[in-house]
């Protein structure tokens, strides 16, 4: 609303009142045609891609303190001086008319105990680099003077800053035309022991992600509108000297995200969908659109003898993928569909990761596929056949009865599900219609299953199967029974 107010405020000039001042706008912005885009300024909007770090804004943690501003966010160092990331969003909105104030200031926000870096220049040659830029951010003196504050300030080399840095933040602007909205993170990173005098750490590299969000205007939050299809820019540039002077070619130094993650320790997209986020991760741009990288979101099962078939879930494997098991080829590779293969564990496999190479280059697993031993097929008992005798009353859950369930050779996770009128639990606290058992490494040990009549069960006798699916064995089922009494 104070924004609305603003803009009223702007086009229509003092003295009039805000009704014809609305009439007016609504006015200029049909005849314009053009959906206005808000600027994405405020503390909810700086954040969309994740917290890397899990920065927080307590004290106590000196190496990873959370200041969270309209203009953008950041994880502070206490040890690098240094912030570890910043965050924002950009609009077309975000540029106003606004000057560059060179207004540099210590950040007040920092707690008691944390050295303020001042604001002396740095000496040659090295610049005081912005993370989140001056022109981000136009629309009025505050939002400008916020990125002078030494907290958005890295030593950063005067041939990366005033080269190939300033070409990609000007490239990156025009990204938001077309109703866009461009999420952005940088930082530095591959720290040595070059200090300032101010007690700054000088970083040998810095990086920088943008990420294109089509729909700028709509009230669905970025990281949610965000699809397999975004553009995705990653950098890994070096903060150092070269022998011709300033480096402009941002596109020389072209990664991925999943490479920066590498990097820097961070973990990125963390608020994105985790199979978005992967597919993204793994993205290199090059230059007119993003590539096609084969690339695995998840596999299952988790665990099993050779000879297990094994179903792997992703991007771009192309229709003649390779597989192998901690470097040992597949015994046999089936196509399912574009997103989808299943993969035989072969011979002399070993724990480790699964790899795919396909159309779009080779993809490791994020987790491991884990090889058990062998010739025994999958199984899972119950400690009783049958329970009976089970009660409530009218409106109210009855007392609860247990069994266990063992099993050994299990390929995946154990769903059991409760008949009509019952429940189950793994705590005998929280209750419901289905519960499912994940195996240690194949194996069900002694588990206890906790089943009892439902509040609402109807009056009278009740009875029916607890069911047990999958884990790779035969289903089994539990007869269970009992009555409700009327109140």
């Amino acid at each position: 609303m104070r924004a609305m107010r603003g803009f009223l405020l702007r086009v229509t000039g003092p003295g009039k009142t805000l009704a014809p001042r609305l009439i007016f706008a609504l006015a200029v912005l049909t005849v314009l045609g053009t959906p206005l885009v808000w600027a994405k300024q405020g503390a909810e909007f700086q954040m969309s891609l994740g917290n890397p770090d899990g920065a927080t804004n307590n004290a106590v943690y000196r190496t990873k303190y959370l200041i969270q501003k309209r203009q953008y966010a950041l994880s502070y160092n206490d040890e690098t001086r240094l912030p570890n990331w910043v965050s924002w969003s950009y609009t077309t909105s975000d540029t106003g008319s606004q000057d560059r104030t060179d207004a540099w200031a210590v950040e007040e926000l920092l707690p008691a105990g944390f050295l303020k870096v001042g604001t002396a220049t740095f000496g040659t040659p090295w610049d005081r680099g912005h993370m989140c830029p001056s022109a981000d951010r136009t629309t009025n003196y505050e939002d400008n003077a916020q990125t002078f504050r030494m907290s958005n300030i890295i030593p950063q080399h005067a041939n990366n800053n005033q080269g190939l840095w300033a070409t990609f933040e000007s490239y990156t602007r025009t990204l938001a035309s077309g109703d866009n909205e461009v999420l952005i993170i940088t930082g530095p990173a591959e720290f040595g022991s070059a200090t300032l005098a101010n007690g700054m750490r000088i970083p040998g590299s810095v990086w920088k992600i943008a990420v294109v969000v089509p729909n700028a205007a709509s009230p669905t939050p970025a990281n949610q509108r965000l699809t397999t299809s975004a553009r995705v820019i990653a950098l890994l540039t070096p903060n150092t000297s070269t022998t011709d002077g300033l480096i402009n070619d941002w596109k020389a130094y072209r990664t991925s995200v999943e490479q920066l993650e590498q990097v820097t320790g961070l973990q990125f997209f963390s608020a994105v969908d985790p199979i978005v986020a992967t597919y993204l991760k793994n993205v290199v741009d090059t230059g007119t659109a993003p590539n096609a990288p084969t690339v695995i979101t998840s596999f299952s099962p988790a665990f099993g003898p050779i000879g297990t078939t094994v179903t792997l879930s992703g991007y771009n494997f192309g229709t003649n993928p390779v597989v192998e098991f901690d470097g040992t080829a597949a015994s046999s590779v089936t196509l399912v569909n574009a997103n989808t293969l299943t993969a035989v564990v072969p011979s002399g496999a070993t724990t480790g990761n699964i790899t795919v190479t396909g159309t779009g280059g080779m993809d490791a697993s994020a987790a491991e596929f884990t090889v058990t031993a062998g010739g025994t097929s999958p199984t899972f008992s119950l400690s009783i056949a049958t329970l009976s005798g089970l009660t409530a009353n009218e409106g109210s859950a009855g007392a609860s009865r247990v069994y266990t369930v063992s099993g050994s050779s299990l390929t995946n996770a154990l769903t059991v599900t409760a008949p009509a009128n019952f429940e189950v639990s793994l705590n005998n606290s929280f209750f419901s219609a289905s519960v499912s058992l994940t195996p240690a490494t194949g194996t069900l040990s002694g588990v206890p299953v906790y089943v009892r009549i439902k509040a609402g069960a109807s009056v009278g006798a009740v009875s029916g199967n607890v069911t047990h699916v999958s884990g790779g064995a035969p289903s089994q089922n539990l007869g269970v029974s009992g009555s409700v009494a009327s109140t």
